[in-house]
């Protein structure tokens, strides 16, 4: 994931949200040079070099770096089309079936609207059993009433099925807790499912809980000993069954047969372990042929035949109701304001919002974004091929057949919308047209949602969690989209390539200013938003990548390119120069920077002087390049490096920068060895 800079700042008038920019295509020179430090040596340094000053003059807080400004500037855009397209609630329309347009408004509306956490509303609709109340909403509701002699209310545990409610808790996408479920759908329609043991979470994780279980006891009006006394008793219950997944773990042997079995077979031998499956998914969506995998039988055994009191039944329902209302506050949105009401948005109804982008906001200029991407796709297939040929690897031929197979076999999805393909080994001179939306197709997708309320965020929630889980289940080689079932992803417009589709999504919100624009010169155009799409068709061949085949399925080989001596060689080349646990960011950026140097030097020789710079072009490559990677130093990113140890082993691995920047031999930028793997 790349970056880049820009200036932008934000007010509210009048409820609408407005991005300030003076200069619509900020003067990229002018970035670099505000980014530069002169006092640096580039050869030493080249990060501090070209981004020291980045901060410095990009104070706004609401972003870090260069994907956050660009998925700032795109909220705002969303922002202002919600909200000047709100309207007085009509009761009218509760009565209708909302489309899916309607359904993302009404998300976002319910969100604005909400003032406060009321996070118990979400149990307004969810209980451990047929008229039974979760026992600590029991007592704080008791509390409320003023019963001060309150002691202990009869806890009607006959109505409690564990099952079942793990079932329930479980199709909102709460996991590995008491049980631990994947389940995926296969290509004749079938669902595999594995039971399995929960893996026990981290210490740290116990220390992040305790002071939410404080706060949520506290706001339900829980006197603080009677809260401390919960709190005693949901430790010792986590602790307990964290023993009990260790001590079956421990037990278990190579000699330990999984149980497989079908659904049809499993209501018979193993009816709760049914019951629960059909509280996670309507009796509709289970199939008799759906097959079902049990790890550890004995487990299974032994949650299903323990009798427990009404005291530990109590503990154990109270423990899954605290687990499951911190599962709903870390995906809720962070707060109600609107911008993170839009993220909010983004991330629970992606498709929905990726549409009204497409339609409502760039419109006008969508089928010239589509044609230039056409254009850099085909440019950067055509040259990335060309260095596969080089086989710098000697790998044989049935091994760089593969890798480029992998290639030649590579999509684009420009937007994430459905049928918005461009295919980069298409004949140049064979113009792909813009494929027409159908929104019947989003309506399709979106059907199963309920009616959203605008006066209910919490219910809201819910019902998009129980699309989410759903999604997860759909059969994603028949899509032409990438499904996204991760919380945080759908807000962000960075670039992804998807291994079981092979298919790089490029998101609308990335190409603007200052990424893209459709007036951009050349080397800004491939320095920048070129540099990232050849890091990401990268993905596709790096370690993880090439284990996927040209379909999205997963091969049973990489007919040992991994264990080929001089790609190992390569690996350990860069682990020295630079030690990383993301090696695959570190061949796509080494690869992603030759593919464009090449299409640029090859393809756009004319234009090699920078317009309207006294920087020589090849400085001014890299130097763009660069500004990708600038951003505050207290960013991390999950899945990446830090900015600069990436950036330095680009530079320090390309001969072209030594020889444009003068580095001498031995320099930081400059090492005698060099690294290169494909």
């Amino acid at each position: 994931m790349l970056r880049y800079v820009g200036v932008i700042s934000i007010l509210i008038t009048g409820g609408i949200w407005r991005g300030i920019n003076a200069d619509s295509k900020p003067n990229l020179l002018n970035e670099i040079k505000m980014s530069m430090d002169p006092m640096v040596d580039p050869c030493e340094d080249f990060y501090a070099y070209s981004c020291n000053n980045w901060a410095e003059h990009h104070p706004n807080g609401d972003y870090g770096e260069s994907t956050g400004l660009v998925d700032n500037r795109m909220n705002i855009q969303l922002i202002n089309h919600m909200e000047s397209s709100r309207r007085p609630e009509n009761q009218d329309q509760h009565m209708k079936k909302l489309n899916f347009f309607e359904k993302a408004f009404t998300y976002y509306e319910s969100c604005v609207n909400e003032t406060s956490n009321n996070f118990f509303q979400y149990f307004d609709g969810i209980k451990p059993g047929n008229r039974i109340e979760w026992p600590i909403l029991q007592e704080a509701q008791a509390l409320r009433g003023g019963d001060e002699n309150y002691i202990q209310l009869q806890w009607p545990m006959d109505e409690f099925d564990l099952f079942a409610l793990l079932g329930k808790l479980q199709s909102y996408g709460l996991n590995n807790v008491l049980i631990k479920q994947e389940m995926a759908r296969t290509q004749n329609g079938s669902l595999q499912i594995l039971l399995e043991i929960p893996q026990v979470e981290e210490d740290e994780n116990e220390k992040d809980e305790l002071p939410a279980y404080l706060y949520f006891l506290d706001a339900l009006g829980i006197p603080k000993l009677k809260a401390y006394d919960y709190i005693k008793r949901i430790k010792a219950t986590r602790k307990h069954w964290h023993q009990v997944y260790r001590n079956f773990s421990e037990t278990e042997s190579e000699e330990d047969q999984p149980k497989k079995l079908s659904f049809e077979k499993l209501q018979h031998i193993f009816p709760k372990l049914a019951i629960f499956l059909e509280n996670i998914l309507p009796s509709n969506h289970l199939r008799s042929d759906d097959f079902v995998v049990i790890y550890n039988v004995d487990y299974f055994q032994y949650l299903m035949e323990k009798e427990w009191p009404s005291r530990v039944s109590q503990n154990i329902c109270n423990y899954l109701m605290v687990k499951f209302l911190i599962y709903l506050f870390k995906d809720k949105t962070h707060d109600f304001t609107k911008m993170e009401c839009i993220k909010d948005l983004r991330n629970k109804m992606d498709l929905a919002v990726n549409y009204i982008y497409h339609q409502h906001i760039i419109v006008n200029e969508t089928q010239q974004y589509y044609e230039d991407m056409v254009f850099m796709v085909h440019k950067i297939y055509k040259h990335y091929m060309a260095i596969l040929e080089e086989n710098h690897l000697k790998l044989n031929s049935q091994q760089l057949e593969l890798l480029k197979t992998k290639i030649n076999s590579l999509r684009l999805n420009l937007g994430n919308l459905p049928k918005r393909i461009i295919y980069p080994q298409y004949p140049e001179n064979l113009k792909q047209q813009e494929p027409p939306l159908n929104p019947q197709e989003i309506e399709n997708f979106f059907a199963n949602i309920p009616n959203l309320h605008p006066s209910n965020y919490y219910q809201n929630h819910l019902d998009l969690l129980k699309h989410r889980f759903w999604k997860s289940l759909l059969y994603e080689q028949n899509f032409s989209h990438y499904i996204s079932t991760d919380n945080a992803l759908g807000s962000s417009s960075t670039p992804i390539y998807y291994a079981r589709q092979n298919m790089i999504i490029l998101f609308q919100g990335f190409l603007q200013d200052p990424i893209y624009n459709l007036e951009m010169d050349q080397l800004s155009k491939w320095s920048l938003l070129g540099f990232i799409l050849a890091h990401e068709f990268t993905h596709a061949i790096d370690t993880s990548g090439m284990l996927f085949g040209p379909d999205g399925y997963q091969l049973d080989s990489d007919l040992g390119i991994q264990d080929h001596e001089n790609f190992t060689q390569a690996l350990e080349c860069l682990q020295q120069q630079l030690p990383t646990d993301s090696i695959d960011e570190r061949l796509a950026d080494l690869m992603g920077a030759r593919v464009v140097y090449n299409v640029y030097s090859k393809e756009a020789n004319w234009q090699t002087a920078a317009p309207h710079s006294q920087i020589p072009w090849k400085k001014l490559f890299f130097l763009n390049i660069s500004q990708f990677f600038c951003g505050r130093k207290d960013v991390k990113f999950r899945d990446h490096d830090s900015d600069a140890e990436r950036l330095h082993q680009i530079v320090a691995n390309y001969p072209v920068f030594a020889e444009t920047f003068k580095c001498r031999t031995g320099s930081k930028m400059n090492p005698i060895k060099k690294c290169r793997v494909f």
